[in-house]
């Protein structure tokens, strides 16, 4: 039986890993090229300007602390979209510009408007239509109208959104890395300054922001995505996957799914906190506190408006204190790839938290599959359907004695079978003596 059963196995997993490639063919990277480019009114450029009542934007800011208080800013809804600037007579006066800065594997986009990250594109990841095929563009992480990273700036008595000013743009290049700054002056109070240096050929961007004058007890919020643009057959099904997680220093990573908050019901998780992630099923955009510096001082999550039964947005937001008016951190974002997230330290790989309860147990099982894993693909040079193929044989083999010793109990059970029911019948009113018969039954077969 045994030996049907694994030959079996086998047929099927080949004529899944034949079928498969027929119904999802691998895309053919896109060439590389590294570019630097500055564009004016871009898809999400038009979002900003199209934005609905620039007052009720500010109205979504939460509470913020008393003047001189040094608690913690509260964490307020956060706006669905940006809003376009506004001139003090109240008309719109957009002058956005877009700096793209392209390599080999990403095109970011950043915007003057608030100094946002708006875009990340994955070069080498093309979109799937429904009968999954690949359709023409390669995968964008960022919906219209979002931010995948907006701030704002909480000084004691007041909450500033940065996404109402336009920043002076320069770009240059230094030590091998694009360098996109952006300059203003908040509020004719607090001259700010926010810097992406992107590194080459690589899904991260080391950011800086400086603000001049910021008293004590300042912070910089910073808004991850609310959510991402499905690039995958089944939309549905992908929403599915959207979550946040995050990992405090002493303790480990936790998820939160965009489902488990019902709109507007709040999350806080204190800090140090090491890393906060949005994602999806395969891609994800991470802020990483610098190493050997202290975490972030908290994350709020904040459950989105819902329009179906799956959820689709929500809302967190990173409070990094302002040190001597500096905040620094590190941006990935890009594909969930095991190898690349292990490179970043901090644990950053355990972004997908497995276990729950028993994460303590299961996430270094899970670690340790997925490196055995990469190891025979390494070592063979085989596609993954058939590392996975070889690896369900080999966990077959390696649990052979245990299934054929309960594969053997099984059959011999089936062959006493006709006893037993011979036995309950005939002792039917007799328990005691029905347990006796029925052991004696089981001692004459071993």
């Amino acid at each position: 039986m045994e030996p049907r059963r694994i030959a079996l196995a086998v047929i099927l997993m080949a004529a899944v890993l034949i079928v498969t490639p027929m119904l999802f063919p691998t895309p053919t990277p896109a060439p590389g090229s590294t570019a630097v480019a500055t564009d004016s009114l871009s898809r999400a450029d038009s979002a900003l300007a199209t934005a609905q009542d620039p007052a009720a934007a500010a109205r979504s800011v939460g509470a913020t602390p008393s003047a001189g208080s040094a608690a913690m800013p509260t964490i307020g809804a956060l706006p669905s979209t940006l809003a376009p600037a506004v001139s003090d007579s109240g008309a719109v006066a957009v002058q956005l510009d877009t700096a793209a800065v392209a390599n080999a594997r990403t095109v970011f986009r950043t915007t003057n408007r608030g100094a946002a990250l708006i875009g990340a594109e994955m070069v080498q990841f093309p979109m799937l239509s429904n009968r999954g095929r690949t359709k023409m563009g390669a995968v964008e992480l960022a919906n219209d109208g979002d931010a995948l990273l907006s701030y704002r700036l909480v000084v004691p008595g007041d909450t500033l959104r940065l996404d109402r000013e336009v920043f002076r743009t320069t770009q240059s290049e230094q030590n091998g890395m694009t360098v996109v700054r952006y300059d203003a002056n908040v509020a004719s109070r607090f001259p700010v300054s926010i810097t992406y240096s992107f590194l080459p050929d690589s899904y991260r961007v080391n950011i800086a922001a400086q603000v001049e004058g910021a008293p004590e007890n300042s912070f910089l919020l910073v808004d991850l995505p609310p959510g991402f643009r499905s690039s995958e057959a089944d939309t549905v099904e992908d929403a599915t996957h959207l979550s946040y997680a995050y990992k405090p220093d002493k303790q480990s990573a936790e998820g939160v799914k965009f489902e488990s908050l019902d709109p507007g019901e709040r999350e806080i998780a204190a800090g140090p906190i090491n890393w906060v992630v949005a994602k999806n099923k395969y891609f994800l955009v991470g802020l990483l506190s610098p190493v050997g510096q202290p975490g972030f001082a908290e994350v709020g999550f904040t459950g989105g408006v819902r329009t179906a039964k799956t959820a689709t947005r929500s809302q967190a937001t990173v409070i990094a204190p302002l040190k001597g008016g500096d905040a620094r951190f590190e941006v990935y974002a890009g594909p969930q790839e095991f190898s690349r997230l292990v490179a970043m330290g901090r644990e950053f790989e355990t972004s997908n938290p497995y276990g729950g309860w028993l994460q303590g147990v299961v996430q270094p099982f899970a670690t340790i599959v997925i490196k055995l894993l990469l190891f025979m693909k390494a070592s063979l040079g085989l596609s993954y359907g058939w590392i996975l193929v070889l690896f369900g044989i080999a966990v077959r083999i390696i649990l052979w004695p245990l299934n054929q010793r309960a594969m053997r109990s099984s059959m011999a059970m089936q062959r006493i079978q006709p006893e037993l029911q011979e036995i309950q019948t005939k002792y039917k009113g007799d328990p005691q003596k029905l347990q006796v018969a029925m052991m004696e039954v089981y001692k004459s077969h071993g």
